[in-house]
């Protein structure tokens, strides 16, 4: 089942002024396809066939980055990105969060393949949160739990990623020009890798 989020009006003001700026979603796009560069660099998983696969993500990443420029719809972008980024990752499912400044959480604003009980369960995540999206938002960096099942802090969240479908999980900070945090790009697999 495909979910799709909309981007909500109940984001603070200054969340969604800085995601409807065009300056903000080119930062946006552009720390998707860097995030996505160093993933692919990184070997993150290897699968047979894997190196065309990449290839035709990447051009479809930088089509969509290309399109944002022309794109009044910011919504239909972010899917176009998250389809993007799930299948250069070989990923079967995922999601993007905006961090909310205001509240200093992150927020799903799109999501691919998951239920709507996951979503909501995810619905906001802070610092304090021992997810994937909440360990690397604490942390400013990329985190890869390999194995769910193996993951000590990812414990008392092991119920959700079985009914939710996935065993692994990466997330990827999306950063400003600046370095500020702005979200979060999340995948999962159904396997480890």
């Amino acid at each position: 089942m495909v979910s799709k989020v909309r981007i909500s009006l109940r984001l603070s003001l200054p969340g969604r002024r800085a995601i409807a700026s065009i300056g903000a979603a080119w930062a946006f796009v552009a720390s998707m396809i860097t995030a996505g560069l160093r993933l692919v660099a990184a070997g993150f998983p290897n699968r047979s066939g894997r190196q065309a696969r990449k290839i035709t993500a990447l051009t479809r990443v930088h089509e969509v980055a290309s399109r944002l420029w022309f794109s009044r719809d910011l919504n239909h972008a972010l899917d176009d990105i998250l389809a993007g980024a799930i299948e250069l990752l070989g990923a079967d499912k995922g999601n993007i969060q905006v961090l909310d400044n205001e509240q200093c959480v992150l927020k799903i604003v799109a999501s691919q393949g998951f239920e709507q009980a996951f979503l909501n369960f995810f619905r906001e995540v802070s610092t304090a949160d021992s997810s994937a999206c909440g360990r690397g938002l604490r942390s400013g960096a990329r985190l890869v739990i390999e194995d769910i099942e193996s993951d000590a802090l990812f414990t008392y969240l092991r119920p959700v990623a079985r009914a939710a479908g996935f065993r692994a999980v990466q997330s990827t900070p999306i950063v400003s020009r600046a370095g500020a945090p702005l979200g979060m790009l999340s995948v999962g697999f159904f396997n480890t890798p």
